[in-house]
């Protein structure tokens, strides 16, 4: 599904243009958007515009023309091109009585902020479109010039996010739309050619497009902001057994079932995945407990994981004695969070 978004480009372009003059520093703050404050200001006012209502910031359409486009500029601070960091924002978009070849859009732009940077811009959008009598929705990524990247989505509340790798020079859209973060691979900026002196700047931006002249109506309720957040960017390890069966650190507890001692072997495959901003690494297990000596496990082929990757690991139980068999495994990372993942481990060993 190709959708033309060419009016939110010209929102965030425009943004640019008339960003004031703020202290340089990395992204760091946030706002529940759940009233006016003094962490942003409206740049664009094509046709749609923001407010707040009921606790939320609103993208409203009162008098639809074509290309209907709202631009809200964060102010506090800019990004640096030498740090990591994210920008995230809750969106939700109901779908609105779209006519055919029509689209609405709820945005997070990122871009750089010298005036002259014309098609350095990237942003993800949580999207529905008509066409052909069929709406769907998705997720967009799209980066200038010349990327863009989609996936299919069903909810009508998705987190969006965008994170910048300063090493690799990459930016990268995630979402979360209830299943689990998602990712859109990561799109290389170094063509952008930033110099040290420049910086990011993060604007929401929303828009709906109406086909043959027509406008779309966005009522008070249908497409709105909430939470947003920024700052350092960080990872996140998750662990699951099955794939797709999320563990929970220091709670989770897998059993092996029943195995003939002596004789008998029970193999689970476990999945660790990043699904924070910065690189998963410094992976290292290790098993202790009562018994220990029962339980084996193969170390992952990488302990480097970047944003949305994962590998897998096998954990064996080879009873030596009959009986419940115990033991821990602890899995650790650079998550400072969750800095050691404590796994239980208990089987019964049984004679053949």
């Amino acid at each position: 599904m190709t959708l033309r978004i060419s009016p939110v480009r010209s929102a965030f372009l425009m943004a640019m243009t008339l960003f004031p003059a703020v202290a340089s520093a990395e992204f760091k703050g946030g706002d529940p958007l759940v009233e006016a404050s003094g962490n942003w200001t409206d740049l664009l006012d094509g046709g749609g515009s923001f407010a707040y209502q009921k606790s939320r910031l609103e993208f409203r359409v009162a008098r639809p023309v074509k290309e209907n486009v709202a631009a809200h500029l964060w102010l506090p601070n800019r990004g640096s091109t030498t740090q990591d960091w994210y920008l995230q924002v809750d969106t939700h978009l109901d779908t609105p009585k779209l006519r055919d070849g029509g689209i609405a859009l709820l945005s997070l732009a990122v871009g750089n902020s010298r005036k002259s940077a014309a098609d350095q811009v990237c942003l993800i959008s949580s999207a529905r479109a008509r066409r052909n009598g069929i709406s769907k929705s998705a997720v967009l990524v799209n980066t200038y010039p010349g990327h863009e990247s989609h996936k299919s989505i069903r909810s009508a509340d998705t987190t969006l996010r965008l994170h910048f790798d300063s090493a690799a020079k990459t930016l990268t859209g995630s979402w979360n739309a209830g299943e689990g973060w998602k990712y859109a691979p990561p799109v290389n900026i170094a063509d952008w050619k930033m110099k040290s002196s420049d910086e990011f700047a993060a604007v929401l931006t929303a828009a709906s497009i109406g086909p043959s002249g027509k406008g779309l109506e966005i009522a008070s309720g249908v497409a709105y902001y909430k939470n947003f957040k920024t700052g350092k960017a960080t990872p996140d390890i998750a662990v699951e057994q099955p794939a797709g069966g999320d563990l929970t650190d220091d709670a989770a507890k897998i059993s092996f079932g029943t195995v003939g001692i002596r004789s008998g072997k029970m193999t689970k495959t476990f999945v660790i995945r990043n699904t924070g901003t910065a690189r998963l690494q410094g992976l290292q297990m290790f098993c202790n407990g009562p018994d220990a000596a029962d339980f084996t496990f193969t170390a992952p082929a990488r302990n480097i994981l970047p944003p949305g990757e994962s590998v897998t690991f096998k954990v064996a139980f080879a009873p030596e004695t009959a009986g419940t068999r115990n033991a821990a495994l602890h899995i650790a990372s650079n998550d400072k969070n969750e800095a050691i993942f404590d796994i239980a481990l208990t089987g019964l060993g049984v004679d053949p």
